[in-house]
């Protein structure tokens, strides 16, 4: 039932959106359709509309490696993105998802804070949800590739999670 649904709602440019979007797939809503469908990837049909999915994506990529959303530059949709190539089995490396010798690897680390989190955008400071997002996207990745540096990945889970400590402490006083 639901699966039909989602399969009915894909638009003609290979992407999904809100139903207040129009006639334009949107890069988070197809990352995370994308994300769902992977689990019934034995259908063809199924197998045809993650495939449509992951070439608007690409499609959809700009040229530093990044990914919009609601016309805005943001972590988010770069780490939706990575979680919708590990679902349906891409690699990060694939040409289709390398830009100007940029991958979605560099894009998300743009936004890193040393300091423990990740941004929204180039101008926030750390943002807990787009911290949980690039994190779960990371996570992911880690689980497939064994090429990808786990102690820099590690490292930024650590801090992360150590930030979060700090912010809760902070808001319990």
């Amino acid at each position: 039932m639901y699966l039909d649904l989602i399969l009915s709602r894909q638009l003609s440019d290979g992407g999904w959106a809100m139903a207040s979007q129009g006639e334009c797939g949107d890069v988070d809503i197809t990352a995370m359709a994308i994300r769902a469908l992977t689990a019934y990837n034995n259908d063809i049909q199924v197998n045809n509309a993650i495939g449509k999915g992951i070439e608007f994506l690409s499609k959809n990529q700009k040229e530093n490696g990044g990914f919009s959303s609601y016309d805005e530059e943001n972590s988010d949709s770069g780490a939706q993105v990575l979680m919708a190539m590990v679902s349906a089995g891409v690699s990060v490396d694939d040409p289709r998802f390398i830009k100007n010798g940029n991958s979605v690897i560099d894009f998300i680390e743009r936004f890193y804070v040393d300091s423990g989190g990740f941004r929204h955008t180039d101008e926030d400071t750390i943002n807990s949800m787009a911290s949980e997002q690039c994190l779960c996207g990371l996570s992911d990745l880690l689980q497939r590739e064994e090429n990808v540096s786990m102690k820099k990945c590690d490292d930024i889970k650590l801090r992360v999670f150590l930030n979060y400590v700090e912010e809760t402490k902070e808001m319990m006083k």
